[in-house]
């Protein structure tokens, strides 16, 4: 499973936010995800983690 910058990311939980899907920002030991709907707010996850907890991935391209 490989996972970009500008991914959407939809995750198995919704967050309390009501965040649909999630952008990645950056990749490595540690992703970072933004909302779409409020740009201030950033999960991060390790990628051990992050893959447990994805639902569906759609690439930008």
């Amino acid at each position: 499973m490989t996972i970009n910058i500008d991914d959407k990311i939809y995750l198995k939980k919704n967050h309390p936010s009501k965040t649909a899907y999630w952008i990645v920002v950056r990749t490595g030991t540690i992703f970072k995800l933004r909302s779409n709907l409020d740009e201030n707010l950033i999960l991060e996850f390790t990628k051990d983690k992050l893959i447990k907890i994805i639902k569906k991935i759609e690439s930008r391209k």
